[in-house]
């Protein structure tokens, strides 16, 4: 289990620009006043060790597994709400689709996206929705989650026959995020993509899962193959249903 302060530090470590200042004018004032200028200097060097290089982050790695071990946990967690047993929704494997979430939580719950080493963007709070299914209906359970600290916010489920579902489909569209975090400032349009699943009652569950703005901003890439992958299986699976 990866240390979830690492992972705060991973999405939180920025170089402070105001210790490098103090430390340059120490260098500065060192000819004039030795003294002084050695202390600015230290009291500047120190805060850059401690804010950033002293810092211990996860590596991108680590982060993608702490993502994974707490999506897995969604899927007990699924089960448990809806009271199923693994068995009784074994038609095919739980579908995971997950993306950031930009509903305002709290004050203290921020959403960060950071680029990795590996040109991938990865994001500290999470939308989570899983997927079961059997025979007759599908099951969602969707839950927005913490990295940072593991906590989980607004669970909901639903369940729908297969016969009442119109369409699993992806789109482009132009969203506002909510309330200032980290590096998303408020009321500043994102183009995202996300995915959405309709009833014919007018219904519908859907996620982000990318945001084409911060890609851009970040000059990095969020990969979806794996989510488009999955939703082209349950795309299948529900065609198959809805012609027997």
């Amino acid at each position: 289990m990866v240390d979830r302060m690492l992972i705060k530090n991973y999405f939180t470590r920025k170089f402070p620009i105001a210790a490098l200042v103090i430390a340059l004018i120490g260098l500065l004032v060192i000819s004039g006043s030795p003294v002084f200028g050695l202390i600015i200097l230290a009291i500047g060097s120190a805060w850059m060790a401690f804010a950033f290089f002293l810092k211990k982050t996860a590596t991108d790695h680590q982060v993608d597994e702490a993502l994974s071990q707490d999506l897995s946990k969604l899927v007990k967690k699924g089960l448990d709400k809806f009271g199923l047993l693994e068995e009784e929704v074994n038609l095919i494997k739980p579908i995971i689709v997950n993306g950031p979430s930009y509903v305002y939580v709290n004050k203290d719950t921020i959403l960060h996206f950071k680029r990795g080493k590996d040109d991938e963007i990865r994001y500290s709070l999470v939308k989570g929705v899983i997927f079961f299914f059997n025979e007759n209906q599908v099951y969602s359970y969707t839950c927005v989650f913490d990295l940072l600290t593991g906590n989980h916010f607004t669970e909901t489920t639903d369940e729908y026959f297969y016969k009442d579902i119109v369409s699993v489909a992806t789109k482009s569209e132009r969203i506002k995020y909510e309330s200032s975090s980290f590096n998303v400032k408020e009321g500043v349009a994102h183009d995202v993509e996300s995915f959405t699943l309709t009833t014919s009652g007018g219904t519908s569950i859907s996620a982000y899962i990318r945001d084409n703005t911060i890609m851009e901003e970040q000059k990095g890439n969020m990969d979806v193959t794996d989510i488009e992958e999955k939703i082209k299986a349950m795309r299948n699976l529900l065609r198959e249903k809805k012609a027997v």
